[in-house]
């Protein structure tokens, strides 16, 4: 087999014609015939006789180099094992190929099809490096964002991206699983709405939801259940009406295990960032007010949004470029105008 420029395999054409393969091998066969014929009369001695048998071959092959090599090579082999019967065979195995629908162009092409890596659809490819755990390997396509995939994919796909959604559930799926909901196609709404329930109920019993809480709660036990709650809210999968009451129970959970901020840390980020949805900013900037921002992210950004609500634009921005916590951090000994005004305009603790 020969390997084109192109990278192509193809399999070598036989310049010769079958007729030649047939002439040859029927002269062959008439030359064992007399061979044997001459063996059988003692007319040479035996030695002689095989000598001239094996001589036979090489002439096999010189003669039909040009025909096809795998019958050329079958009929070398089958002339020395078998002389004359051999030779029939050869014959009847040229005329089956002969009548064979399989041709050298239809090999080529199988085999061009070993030689190319297979084409898999990208969605597949999508699914299974996020089964894997992996990325997907870098070249010039990306693979589709699910916002994407509900815009512009088919319906199997679009389907294949909940069954995704399903298994590796994260709250910034939240707003495709809804839009899939609102979907035109029958079937991807259907499938949407089995997700969405599912996810729901699983969120619901993570959240501890229809829990009663003891009469004695310790702070722990009270931040483990704020927690959850908190996660809850996160989801997107709650109700406006079940997300209010579901925040402000985690705030007075997390309140309980936390009075006052003390640290920076992974629970002062749930718990002022609650306190931000809920539109309780006094309540917020006390507690930013006694601690140092600057080495949260969270924090900082929330602390830098009051700010800007104060009309506090320089200071928001250095908050935000240099990470300054303690040098132009709200606390109650530098409220300015901007503050009182930012506190009355109906985001206090009551709402």
């Amino acid at each position: 087999m020969n390997i084109q420029g192109n990278g192509e395999i193809k399999r070598p054409q036989a310049h010769g014609s079958i007729v030649i393969l047939v002439g040859v091998v029927l002269v062959s066969a008439f030359a064992d015939i007399l061979l044997i014929v001459a063996g059988l009369q003692n007319l040479a001695p035996l030695p002689i006789l095989l000598a001239l048998h094996i001589g036979i071959a090489p002439f096999i092959w010189l003669a039909t180099r040009n025909c096809d090599p795998t019958l050329s090579a079958m009929a070398v082999i089958a002339n020395l094992a078998m002389g004359p019967v051999g030779a029939l065979g050869t014959l009847l195995l040229s005329a089956s190929l002969a009548g064979s629908k399989s041709s050298a162009s239809s090999l080529a092409d199988w085999h061009s099809k070993l030689a190319k890596p297979s084409q898999v659809d990208l969605s597949q490819r999508l699914s299974q490096a996020i089964n894997e755990g992996r990325m997907l390997e870098p070249g010039v396509t990306n693979p589709a964002s699910f916002q994407d995939v509900s815009q512009y994919g088919s319906v199997a796909q679009r389907q294949t991206m909940l069954g995704l959604v399903s298994q590796r559930f994260d709250p910034s799926f939240s707003a495709t699983l809804r839009q899939e909901l609102r979907s035109e196609e029958a079937a991807v709404r259907v499938s949407a709405a089995a997700v969405f329930s599912r996810l729901r109920d699983k969120n619901r019993l993570q959240m501890g939801a229809g829990k009663p809480l003891p009469d004695v709660l310790t702070p722990k036990d009270a931040q483990e259940r704020g927690i959850a709650l908190a996660r809850g809210v996160k989801s997107g999968l709650l109700d406006p009406a079940d997300l209010v009451a579901a925040r402000n129970q985690s705030l007075d959970l997390l309140q309980r295990a936390r009075p006052r901020a003390t640290e920076a840390d992974e629970l002062e980020e749930v718990i002022c960032t609650l306190l931000f949805e809920a539109g309780h900013l006094q309540a917020l900037q006390e507690r930013l007010a006694a601690i140092d921002t600057g080495q949260s992210a969270v924090l900082r950004s929330l602390h830098a949004r009051l700010l800007m609500k104060a009309g506090r634009m320089a200071e928001a921005a250095e908050v935000i470029r240099h990470r300054q916590g303690n040098s132009v951090r709200l606390n109650l000994s530098r409220r300015t105008d901007g503050d009182h005004a930012l506190l009355s305009f109906g985001h206090g603790d009551g709402q």
